[in-house]
């Protein structure tokens, strides 16, 4: 990890796709396996992931409709996470910062 965290998005997705990679020596399933096995396998693997991420976010939610405190150190995990999985599943398929930037736009009109 640098001195300094990276604040550029296309840093960012550097770091995380360096950092989480989908190969034989963390997933045992994928010695030997194609690109396309490997694509199938971040797919997957990032969905559930994000699932869990998303379930963590809900579970918080949940406890405040309920009547109770909302962990907001875990939400803010749980968001990060989010973020790390999917900024490392764009990176997977194929997509630089500059294409996340350009989609943005048109995502959020």
């Amino acid at each position: 990890m640098p001195a300094t965290p990276p604040t550029d998005l296309g840093e960012l997705m550097e770091l995380i796709s360096q950092t989480f990679l989908f190969d034989g020596k963390k997933y045992p399933e994928l010695r030997p396996a194609s690109l396309a096995k490997r694509y199938r396998f971040a797919v997957r693997h990032s969905a559930l992931h994000i699932s869990k991420s998303a379930g963590a976010i809900a579970a918080e939610a949940e406890k405040a409709d309920h009547g109770e405190q909302m962990d907001h150190q875990a939400i803010k995990l749980a968001t990060a996470k989010l973020f790390v999985t999917t900024v490392n599943l764009a990176c997977h398929s194929g997509m630089t910062a500059n294409d996340l930037s350009e989609m943005v736009p048109k995502i959020v009109k």
